[in-house]
């Protein structure tokens, strides 16, 4: 908890900064919403394009957080369809590690370990 008066003297503000389990998902679901951003700028996607994402690879607590947060990531980022994700294994050299003949590509990153999707619009 963090307290602190107003200058004025006249209300007291008391803030608590813990970091509960669910904000911390919030968190990890808002960083995959920004990686995966990311990567439709990247692909040259248009911001109408709706996408299927395939998440291959997560860590665990990321893996939860999207699961738990799978609607807000979905709207987020136009997907019309999110499968995955599986279990982490080991991160490839980074960047797109592959196309697909639909426009689609893989991308290797990190947020809380490997962190490896694919995004193909639909």
């Amino acid at each position: 908890m963090v307290a602190g008066a107003l200058g004025s003297g006249d209300a007291v503000v008391i803030l608590d900064a813990a970091v509960t389990p669910d904000l911390e998902a919030e968190g990890l679901a808002r960083d995959a919403v920004r990686l995966i951003q990311n990567a439709r700028r990247d692909q040259g996607l248009v911001v109408t394009d709706r996408v299927a994402v395939e998440i291959a690879e997560a860590s665990e607590a990321v893996a939860a957080a999207v699961d738990q947060w799978r609607g807000y990531v979905a709207e987020q980022v136009l997907a019309a369809s999110i499968t995955g994700p599986g279990p982490a294994g080991p991160a490839d050299d980074g960047g797109v590690a592959a196309d697909t003949a639909d426009g689609g590509g893989t991308h290797d990153t990190e947020l809380d370990g490997p962190f490896r999707f694919t995004l193909r619009r639909v």
